[in-house]
């Protein structure tokens, strides 16, 4: 939201104060979520090339560039505009000082590595969200281990207590793994910012997880300094760890229309022990985390747990199928469902 000098005309200094602060209290607890992950610029040429370029960059301390990837969840209309009218375009942050930095093994302390802007890729205004994705690439003097990540994102007010603070983060390591002879890539997860649990009903909620290596992959609660003032914020929930599934009883001490946050860690396990530097790895040591972080919240819908949507009249029948031309408009495929409170269509 910008204001204009013309707008400040013929309000009283008190109204004016007031406004400022509204307008950044605002914007500074519209995060729904979010994620970022990483990978090492590959080289050109093959295999054996690369991972002998590899080896000399690591004993010269050369400078090694890394993409990152991310993604970034607000309240709808209440982050950087990426409202339904702004699919595709670039959202900038509340502030240019607003970026991604490296807190720990860079040259200096909060080193900014990339920005913040993103393009605006989703929206959901009837529930309330809005997302966005951008990539950035860095380069790091050395192999690490580097700790990179962005801190001041705030929760809106939180169903199990007040407004607080989290922290997006994920170490970079990037000297050689044993069994690939090239340096490890982060796993990969992806949520939306926000998801819907009925009112007094059990909740299951499984997450997306990959890795670009094979590497076993796990996800457990963040703790500490991964996730400041959230950390485990969704109560008597228990966590797969193994397959990252979620689940809790929307009952008790949940309360209807209530906002609760879920900061989680995902990390990669090599398959097999390997060596990386003058460390060995097992399946139970962490190669890298990355974090995960969305919100749940609880609605009261007027149908019983076990409702599930029903197709009705209008929708394609299963089975059929569509033929396109190249370069030609696809013709959309209408769906039409409907349960005893919503119809969509």
């Amino acid at each position: 939201m910008k204001l204009n000098c013309s707008d400040i005309k013929g309000l009283s200094l008190p109204f004016y104060i007031v406004y400022i602060i509204f307008v950044q209290v605002a914007f500074s607890t519209s995060y729904r979520g979010g994620t970022i992950r990483w990978q090492p610029v590959p080289g050109s040429g093959n295999k054996v090339r690369i991972a002998r370029l590899l080896r000399v960059l690591e004993l010269t301390g050369f400078w090694n560039k890394v993409r990152f990837d991310f993604q970034l969840g607000f309240g709808y209309g209440l982050g950087p505009n990426c409202t339904t009218d702004r699919k595709g375009q670039l959202a900038e942050p509340s502030s240019k000082n607003e970026t991604w930095n490296c807190y720990r093994g860079c040259s200096e302390t909060g080193l900014s590595v990339g920005p913040l802007s993103h393009h605006c890729t989703f929206s959901d205004q009837k529930r309330g969200w809005e997302q966005g994705a951008n990539s950035f690439i860095h380069a790091f003097a050395g192999r690490g281990p580097f700790e990179v990540g962005h801190e001041g994102m705030r929760w809106p007010e939180l169903s199990t207590g007040n407004t607080v603070s989290t922290k997006l983060e994920t170490w970079v390591d990037l000297r050689t793994r044993s069994d690939t002879d090239q340096p490890n890539s982060s796993p990969f997860t992806a949520s939306e910012p926000v998801h819907d649990a009925q009112f007094g009903c059990p909740f299951t909620l499984d997450l997306l997880l990959g890795d670009p290596d094979g590497d076993i992959v796990r996800c457990r609660w963040a703790v500490g300094a991964e996730c400041l003032g959230s950390c485990q914020t969704l109560p008597e929930a228990k966590l797969h760890q193994d397959n990252c599934t979620i689940q809790f009883l929307a009952d008790g001490i949940y309360v209807a229309d209530g906002w609760y946050a879920v900061t989680l860690t995902v990390e990669d396990f090599p398959r097999n022990a390997i060596s990386r530097g003058n460390m060995t790895y097992t399946q139970s040591d962490a190669l890298s985390a990355i974090p995960l972080q969305f919100m749940v919240h609880v609605v009261e819908i007027n149908s019983s747990c076990g409702d599930r949507p029903v197709f009705v009249s209008g929708t394609a029948r299963q089975g059929t199928v569509l033929m396109a031309t190249a370069g030609s408009p696809i013709t959309p495929v209408m769906i039409h469902a409907t349960n005893i409170d919503t119809t969509v269509g």
